[in-house]
């Protein structure tokens, strides 16, 4: 059967939104039966006790977040990123056979006689909030305390002076002994930590 010019133009001007109705039901039938079972791919894998995730800068081409598993050393998450030169030698010496704590950041250099120049430091406490990396109460400094949620600066520097009058070092349990951290707001922070 044949149809008309003027009627095949209709149907094929008005094909791409029967496609998008159609996508968009059988989006909505799936998404309302009971007892589904839906895959969801995440940006990183559920972190356990094996893996680690680091943050790696610099002179790579593949800059950004890693989640690595707990084998490897810093030489293999740099050449994971890919240096963009050929690494002949480390500088601080030996820092490439060491593994990389969960919540660094590597920046790496490389200088002109292929000298990967590494430095290392914490990410900041709201990106380390953001991928799940669990915090030390012990090295929090007072801008980290204030970025917490539920914490101003009048309550980060009563856990600070708490912290110093008992040796510089607490325990999450001893939140509940600062003035100001009630159950409720120890039960909202805990899980940072």
């Amino acid at each position: 059967m044949s149809y008309p010019v003027s009627l095949r133009s209709k149907l094929f001007r008005r094909l791409p939104l029967v496609l998008i109705a159609l996508l968009y039901v059988v989006s909505v039938q799936t998404k309302s039966r009971p007892n589904r079972s839906i895959s969801v791919t995440t940006a990183f894998p559920v972190i356990s006790a094996s893996h680690k995730i680091i943050s790696i800068r610099g002179d790579v081409l593949r800059p950004g977040i890693y989640n690595i598993s707990d084998k490897l050393l810093t030489i293999d998450a740099i050449q994971m990123a890919l240096p963009v030169a050929t690494i002949t030698s480390w500088s601080p010496k030996g820092i490439e056979t060491t593994k990389p704590t969960a919540g660094h950041e590597f920046f790496v250099s490389i200088n002109s006689s292929k000298e990967a120049v590494l430095q290392v430091k914490s990410l900041p406490v709201s990106q380390r909030i953001l991928l799940g990396i669990q915090l030390d109460i012990n090295t929090l400094k007072f801008e980290d305390f204030v970025s917490l949620p539920g914490i101003g600066p009048a309550l980060a520097e009563e856990i600070i002076t708490f912290r110093q009058q008992n040796g510089g070092f607490m325990k999450v349990h001893d939140l509940l002994s600062v003035d100001g951290i009630g159950e409720k707001r120890y039960q909202q922070l805990k899980k940072y930590f």
